[in-house]
């Protein structure tokens, strides 16, 4: 019923960033991360200043499987609100497991094309 209204709300006025922002928040709660991720795109391009647009997108994105355009989320997050505690404690994780896929993604290409040479 919320996103019903907040698509109303955006019907009435399509320059304001925080109907966009609110019902992204709602898509979250409920896993439609494609549809939270387009809203609050949508709410950057109106409010590129909008720190909870960033932050909202970032889990949306994590929550994807898009993890490097996650980590720049909040990274934006940090150059907007230097000490937001939520986006350190995200970019700490993030870059964690960016680095862990990468490693294992190195040691199976060179496991891969040892067994080639065999």
């Amino acid at each position: 019923e919320a996103i019903e209204k907040y698509t109303q709300c955006i019907q009435i006025d399509v320059t304001n960033h925080l109907p966009y922002a609110n019902r992204a928040m709602c898509y979250l709660k409920i896993g439609k991360y494609e549809d939270a991720e387009a809203d609050c795109t949508h709410t950057i391009t109106i409010a590129p200043k909008y720190v909870k647009a960033y932050l909202r997108r970032g889990s949306a994105r994590k929550a994807l499987g898009k993890l490097q355009e996650s980590l720049m989320d909040y990274e934006t997050v940090l150059e907007l609100q230097p000490k937001n505690t939520e986006a350190q404690m995200e970019v700490q994780g993030l870059t964690q497991i960016i680095r862990t896929k990468q490693a294992h993604t190195a040691v199976n290409a060179l496991k891969k094309n040892s067994s080639s040479k065999r």
